[in-house]
């Protein structure tokens, strides 16, 4: 089976152009906060210099790409050495080394500039969790930045190119994947891909609540950025009987008779926050340990596909001929198969109940 390959470039590209240094996103480094991880990067290059203090204060990741580039000014001596041997996190941490080998190869040392990307990235995609999520959901794929104009962080646009951004990315991305997770975290429910536009996760009870809300709030914000926020709608679910969410089967998927459904326009996300509270609020006992949450965000013209003859049931998903039909305050355009879908939706309403 081929490996999926994930090319990305552009800053504005969804999901993907968040893979590049040059989006807006503060990190915070050793007590010190940086705007983007592109700003960090460049302004390391003239370490203990009053260059460094000058590109940190750039105005925004390209303003900072340019300064850095420029050869007047003085790049640090080991720039293009390899990091000392023996010391360092280089030394002390096995999971690097290890990944390194495995994605950039055994006989190339991990160069100053390389570490100086791998702690930039490391921090962009720990410290937001909206980041971390896509980068974990890529899986094993193959991550490429394509560009002609990078033969060293990219691909050079044919592939002749080393891709070192690319593969510090699935270094990251193995590493955080491995870690104890907080908050929503991915959920594969099914054995291939999810279906279209949805995505799964799990979250401790407790948390829930405050991480949907912090999810649907930075998706709404990267949507601003593109004035697009009010021409997508969510449609996402709390299970609060998911007392077995960890463990699911086919035919667990999806709501049970105690699930709360939300539908709302993207723009207008932060009005069903006190549904999610009092959502969260009515969980029991047996599922103090993990709660199933569905989130599926629709364009106009895949919502609207999707607008006509509501089918009501007591589960979200049903897999119908290889296609993946949504349910419960989801709706499809039924067509003249309306009888189909309205019987199939009664015969799983008497199941589930």
């Amino acid at each position: 089976m081929t490996q999926k390959v994930i090319n990305f470039y552009q800053q504005g590209q969804i999901p993907y152009g968040i893979f590049s240094n040059f989006p807006m996103r503060p990190i915070v480094i050793d007590g010190a906060t940086w705007n983007s991880s592109e700003i960090y990067f460049q302004a390391k290059k003239f370490v203990g210099t009053e260059h460094e203090a000058l590109v940190a204060a750039a105005a925004d990741s390209q303003t900072a790409a340019d300064m850095g580039r420029e050869r007047t000014r003085p790049l640090r001596a080991d720039w293009d050495q390899p990091l000392p041997e023996g010391k360092g996190e280089w030394a002390d941490n096995e999971q690097l080394r290890t990944l390194w080998a495995k994605y950039v190869g055994v006989d190339r040392p991990m160069r100053v500039k390389d570490y100086v990307m791998f702690v930039a990235v490391r921090a962009k995609f720990t410290q937001h969790e909206e980041y971390r999520e896509v980068l974990i959901s890529t899986g094993d794929a193959i991550i490429v930045e394509q560009t002609k104009n990078d033969s060293y962080w990219a691909d050079g646009g044919d592939g002749s190119g080393f891709n070192m951004l690319g593969k510090l990315l699935m270094i990251v991305r193995d590493m955080i994947a491995s870690q104890p997770r907080t908050g929503l975290h991915r959920q594969n429910l099914f054995l291939s891909e999810d279906p279209a536009y949805f995505s799964f996760y799990l979250a401790k009870a407790g948390e829930a609540a405050p991480a949907l809300k912090k999810y649907l709030s930075s998706q709404k914000a990267e949507m601003d950025r593109f004035n697009a926020a009010d021409q997508f709608r969510y449609l996402f679910f709390i299970d609060i009987d998911s007392d077995n969410a960890q463990f699911p089967s086919p035919y667990d998927i999806g709501l049970t008779p105690r699930a709360v459904c939300f539908d709302v326009n993207m723009a207008d996300v932060e009005s069903v926050f006190a549904g999610i509270d009092a959502a969260c609020a009515e969980v029991g006992p047996h599922v103090q340990r993990m709660l199933r949450i569905g989130v599926g965000r629709f364009g106009p013209g895949e919502y609207e596909g999707m607008s006509k003859g509501s089918i009501y049931t007591k589960r979200m998903m049903y897999n119908v001929s290889g296609v993946w039909i949504l349910f419960k305050n989801i709706h499809r355009r039924a067509g003249r198969f309306g009888w189909f879908y309205r019987a199939l939706a009664r015969r799983y309403d008497k199941k589930d109940n």
